[in-house]
């Protein structure tokens, strides 16, 4: 859609206005949700995981804007050394989560090495940006 469209769409049926807070739960809370149909969701990574460089993947025949992917690196820190370093072989991995659950972890690619704490990603289609392409197919860091 282009921005022309959604303006014109915006002002024939313009938008609820929200007043006060929309969610008053804090993070514990939000995890501990059993509701299928929350609208808050949160991924928990295991303990001594972190994850950082999140990214959604949406899919390519997606019905609602959370059928995709969150592409996230993460980092097992049960391989830091007692000085808070890493060795030379720590590994990181890249897991897919599935955004419309925000549960199930359905990939998990290995990483030869670990990926710095202050890595970022983008996900381009095909051609690449660099062809003029836009974001949707192909991970690139």
């Amino acid at each position: 859609m282009d921005g022309e469209t959604l303006i014109e769409s915006g002002i024939r049926d313009p938008p609820t206005q929200i007043t006060g807070c929309v969610d008053t739960r804090d993070m514990s809370e939000v995890l501990a949700s059993q509701d299928l149909l929350d609208p808050v969701r949160m991924f928990k990574t295991p303990e001594q995981w972190y994850e950082q460089g999140s990214r959604f993947v949406s899919h390519a025949d997606g019905v609602s804007e959370d059928d995709g992917w969150i592409l996230s690196y993460v980092f097992d820190e049960s391989q830091l050394l007692a000085n808070g370093g890493c060795s030379k072989d720590a590994e990181s991995e890249l897991w897919l989560i599935d955004a419309k659950n925000m549960i199930d972890v359905v990939a998990r690619v290995h990483l030869p090495q670990r990926a710095p704490y202050v890595i970022h990603g983008n996900w381009f289609s095909e051609p690449g940006p660099e062809a003029g392409g836009h974001a949707e197919s192909s991970f690139s860091t």
